[in-house]
């Protein structure tokens, strides 16, 4: 059964009847990606080498400078604005659809509050439209599609805006330019831009800049001819929003107090500064949660990466922030004022990470495999060796050089600060071992063993290492990530890309109302809705709805102060 054809409810027709109904309306989808799969990792790693050199040698945002792009004014003369913005979409469709039904409504009610939240004059798309890769079907599947049920007509039409994130990149940024970047419709929403990055002019003197900085920090030099001459429209004292592909000020660390992500996004922001202007906020994704940093001498920095891929954790993130010195200036401290989910939350969440050999079944067989090679070795040394306890013949020769190649392996994917890195590395690669050993042991015993008992050792050892080998590894990422916090982030990645978890979404919406303010309503998705109806005709309502009780809900999760 396709994937999407499970969270919808069509009563009166079979299985085979809404599968041919979702595939005439351009509906089928993929089911949601299972981030640690070995088969995914090794396909990601190529692509991200492949596109990283393709980037490097033929960056295509160069022919793009040949594209004529205005600054978009088409608010400048309005008296308010309302722009949403939502970060890391196009995984799961159920968590994807849900924040674009949301966004598509005419009025947005959050709970506790009376006043609904009319619908934007703009969609914000920072970055990781779709996962794992970005290709033509990917986009139609993962990103129009959701996006095009939940809002196929509106008038008048919101426009959207997108830059492209790492994912974006794989293929070089073909699929984007092509879907994006020619003024082309997603569902209710037009598209405006011509090249992967934007400006926009708002009322009382406000502005958005988006940026593409390519698969990490790369801001080309024809992007920055063209902020420069976007600066230059600008009048003393207007107010920039930044849209960025990355929270750079998340690398700043004693180890790498200058990263280049953060020097770029530090150069453009000095490109505002020079003209006149001030960066009023920053808006980034990549990370699957929200957050807020903010400091008494400069803008608010927020990641809203909630649109639909897996949650990430928060309890990982630094409480404060040293941002270095720029030129003339001096360094300035942020301090993380909100999270959602919040730190208690995203700790208990982590637990779902012992689930690992059902919620990853290809990387479970991957251990099995490693622990039946692990048997093998010692059933060999058991069968060769004339003397020495069990231990000492099942553990020599081939399977010490294993051994030792496990720690290398689990020592390099581990992120925690030296020297616990290769010890706790060490003790992980040891326990396998030992666990493999106890197997054998039991299955064979200290004698030779023969064909029947050896095969049953093999058969057993692989079982164990399904289960309670891939349990090990969550086991030692979910400590590694509690233990360090902050200085083991990527662990504590792994933890939560492992469970795909889909609830928990979040996004922006932005009023710049009459009085030149701009409001930051930060909203929280506590459940996605997993069960849809439709697909309806007409192009008035949206296509797919949710089923009746079951609408995903919205509540305010931080109380962002206005920027004036």
């Amino acid at each position: 059964m396709d994937p999407l054809s499970r969270h919808l409810r069509w009563p009166g027709r079979t299985a085979a009847e809404r599968e041919a109904e979702l595939l005439r309306l351009g509906f089928i989808r993929e089911a949601p990606t299972r981030w640690l799969d070995p088969a995914l990792l090794v396909r990601s790693g190529v692509q991200s080498v492949v596109s990283a050199a393709f980037g490097r040698f033929a960056d295509r945002r160069e022919s793009q400078a040949s594209v004529e792009q205005p600054v978009f004014t088409g608010y400048a003369d309005r008296d308010e604005v309302r722009l949403d913005f939502v970060a890391d979409t196009g995984d799961g469709w159920p968590a994807t659809m849900s924040v674009a039904w949301l966004l598509g409504r005419p009025e947005l009610r959050v709970e506790g509050e009376d006043i609904p939240l009319p619908r934007a004059d703009a969609l914000l798309v920072g970055g990781d439209l779709v996962y794992p890769a970005a290709d033509r079907t990917a986009y139609e599947h993962r990103f129009v599609g959701p996006f095009a049920g939940a809002l196929p007509w509106a008038e008048p039409a919101p426009h959207l805006f997108a830059i492209p994130g790492n994912h974006d990149w794989y293929d070089g940024l073909v699929a984007f330019t092509r879907r994006f970047c020619q003024q082309q419709w997603v569902g209710g929403w037009q598209t405006w831009q011509r090249r992967s990055y934007a400006a926009l002019q708002l009322p009382h003197g406000w502005w958005v800049w988006m940026l593409d900085i390519q698969l990490d920090d790369l801001v080309d030099d024809a992007q920055l001819d063209w902020f420069r001459a976007a600066a230059a429209q600008m009048a003393d004292g207007d107010r920039v929003i930044l849209v960025t592909g990355k929270p750079s000020w998340l690398r700043v660390s004693s180890r790498q107090p200058f990263p280049p992500a953060w020097e770029n996004l530090a150069y453009v922001e000095r490109i505002v500064h020079e003209a006149g202007g001030e960066v009023g906020l920053v808006l980034t994704g990549d990370l699957h949660h929200y957050a807020r940093y903010s400091s008494p001498y400069g803008p608010d920095r927020i990641t809203s990466g909630g649109g639909g891929a897996y949650l990430s954790p928060t309890h990982t993130l630094p409480d404060d922030v040293a941002l270095p010195p720029r030129r003339g200036e001096p360094g300035v401290s942020y301090t993380r004022e909100a999270a959602y989910p919040d730190a208690s939350t995203s700790r208990k969440l982590g637990w779902g990470v012992l689930r690992l050999a059902t919620l990853s079944p290809g990387l479970g067989a991957v251990i099995a495999g490693v622990y039946a090679l692990l048997a093998a070795t010692m059933l060999t040394a058991l069968s060769t060796a004339d003397e020495g306890t069990f231990l000492e013949r099942a553990v020599s020769g081939t399977g010490i050089v294993l051994a030792l190649l496990l720690v290398a392996a689990l020592i390099v994917q581990l992120d925690a600060p030296a020297p616990w890195r290769q010890l706790v590395g060490g003790l992980h690669a040891a326990g396998h071992v030992a666990l493999c050993a106890v197997v054998v042991w039991a299955v064979v015993g200290a004698q030779e063993p023969g064909f029947v008992d050896g095969s049953l050792a093999l058969v057993a050892a692989a079982a164990v290492g399904f289960v309670a080998g891939t349990t090990l590894l969550a086991a030692v990422l979910l400590a590694v990530s509690a233990a360090f916090g902050p200085r083991a982030r990527e662990t504590g990645n792994q933890v939560f890309a492992a469970q795909g978890i889909e609830d928990h979404k979040s996004f922006l919406r932005l009023h710049l109302d009459r009085d030149g303010d701009l409001h930051v309503h930060a909203l929280g998705v506590e459940e996605i809705c997993r069960d849809w109806t439709g697909p309806f005709e007409g192009r008035e309502e949206a296509r797919f709805r949710p089923v009746a009780g079951r609408e995903p809900r919205v509540r305010r999760v931080d109380v962002v102060p206005p920027v004036r």
